[in-house]
């Protein structure tokens, strides 16, 4: 194969993770989560710079952190605000890579849940997502402390457990990477406080000897993981059902390198009951160049909000002219997030006046939508 680059719409800092609908989650060092609400690259035209609705949209108002022990060692320590009053880290400043929890270990209710380190304060906070239309909200999960009152989802009184990325693992837990040092901050931007307090208290030793964590629930599963090595091709269209996203994600690669004929088997997955299985089935069908003008059709008008945005976005070079009408006027009135992406759907047949007619036709139903305005207007430029 041949690599492929093209450049982006700028997403965060040091860390990047996405849900199981595939949206796009990051953060910068002072905010817990960032997301897109669509696919960026539908909406952005190259070259223009503008601002966007529905992008980088920051999901926690303020970026408090809930530590479990006091942290002088964090830079700017002395103003106003960094610290609480009892000498713990007030607000994020060490934010770093996130992650969806896509995992079966833990109960249900942490389902898509989020986990972001903060290597300043020593804590790795959890946060709920909460769908609102097209939208998200993240809520601040907390824990009852006896010292402190309240506290994120994991901390140490250990100054040196720095986490700094989250991951899902083979077995459904969760997983973090520890930098396990003293020093944390770039010397470009150190302090002569923290400069001072690094000599004072011995912070600038010991190094590698970095950690990783595995973090199970003791209500959760105990099960080893599902091998997939060598596991036959029907096998791996059944791993796409799993309620563990490392094993969805990978069971779907596996299946892009199979050369067997697999069009029927996961076209029927796609049309099945099972959501999360559904997508990975059409982005598979996608990926193996086996995704037909028929099937997205009919996926586009099931009664399945993720599903129809997905093939909207996955087979959207396979329709004609006629068959994007077709859809335009039975999709007219369906929930803001499928029109937006059927709008992005009929960029590419802009230029005909049917297609145009249509898309005031979505503009005027979906006149109370912003997103679905300003993805007509990209439609338009075609």
């Amino acid at each position: 194969g041949k690599l492929t680059e093209e450049e982006g719409f700028y997403r965060g800092q040091w860390g990047i993770s996405r849900d199981n609908y595939g949206r796009w989650l990051y953060n910068h060092n002072s905010t817990w989560i960032q997301a897109d609400f669509f696919q960026a690259e539908d909406l952005i035209l190259p070259g223009v710079q503008a601002r966007y609705s529905g992008l980088a949209v920051n999901l926690t108002n303020t970026a408090e952190v809930f530590s479990v022990r006091v942290n002088p060692g964090v830079n700017r320590a002395y103003l106003d605000d960094t610290l609480r009053s009892d000498g713990r880290l007030f607000r994020a400043t060490g934010v770093s890579g996130l992650v969806a929890y896509r995992g079966d270990q833990f109960p249900a209710e942490f389902a898509n849940d989020v986990f972001v380190p903060e290597a300043a304060g020593n804590v790795v906070a959890q946060f709920a997502l909460n769908e609102q239309g097209m939208t998200l909200q993240a809520k601040q999960r907390l824990y009852e402390d006896e010292q402190w009152g309240k506290r994120d989802f994991l901390g140490s009184v250990h100054e040196r457990f720095r986490p700094v990325h989250a991951m899902n693992g083979p077995d459904g837990a969760l997983y973090i990477i520890d930098m396990y040092r003293g020093i944390i901050q770039d010397d470009h931007f150190l302090t002569d406080e923290l400069r001072e307090q690094i000599f004072q208290r011995g912070l600038d030793s010991p190094v590698g000897m970095g950690r990783i964590w595995r973090v199970r629930h003791t209500a959760g599963k105990t099960s080893p993981p599902l091998a997939l090595a060598g596991a036959s091709d029907e096998d791996l269209i059944e791993a796409l059902k799993s309620g563990n996203g490392w094993v969805r994600d990978t069971a779907q690669r596996l299946l892009l390198q199979s050369t067997a004929d697999l069009t029927r088997a996961l076209t029927s997955v796609a049309m099945g009951d099972d959501t999360l299985a559904a997508l990975h089935a059409i982005w598979t069908l996608h990926g193996r160049g086996e995704l037909q003008a028929e099937s997205v059709i009919e996926l586009a008008v099931m009664p399945d909000v993720q599903r129809q945005v997905q093939v909207l976005r996955a087979g959207r070079e396979l329709l004609s002219t006629e068959q994007i009408l077709g859809l335009a006027e039975s999709l007219v009135e369906a929930p803001e997030a499928v029109v937006v992406q059927l709008a992005f759907a009929m960029t590419d047949h802009s230029y005909t006046p049917a297609v145009r007619a249509a898309l005031l036709d979505l503009l005027s139903v979906q006149s109370n939508s912003g997103y679905v305005a300003q993805a007509v207007v990209r439609a338009v430029f075609g």
